[in-house]
């Protein structure tokens, strides 16, 4: 967790990307990657979404810090939100229609 407080944004990307794919799910993991989702670099803003994704948390916090990012100036984040709130939405306890 700490390449995402380092200097150079692909360090972010690729410490978001690998969160996600180890599978913790726990506060402190979702905690710190909602701090990265609004970085300057679309690539890190990209990677944090597709790692919640991963995740499969599907908490209010998480939801509404992807559902922002439809908004996003960069459609490639824009898609990744899509696709990661439409994989979150599907689970039994969804908090999205709630």
């Amino acid at each position: 967790m700490a390449q995402l407080k380092d200097n150079d944004s692909s360090v972010h990307k690729r410490a978001a990307f690998a969160l996600g794919n180890l599978g913790n799910n726990s506060e402190s993991v979702v905690s710190i990657l909602l701090e990265h989702i609004e970085d300057n670099d679309s690539t890190v803003r990209g990677s944090v979404v597709k790692a919640l994704s991963k995740l499969g948390n599907n908490s209010e916090m998480v939801l509404s810090a992807s559902l922002a990012r439809l908004q996003d100036k960069n459609s490639d984040v824009c898609k990744e939100a899509s696709i990661s709130l439409g994989k979150l939405g599907s689970g039994p306890t969804s908090n999205i229609t709630k």
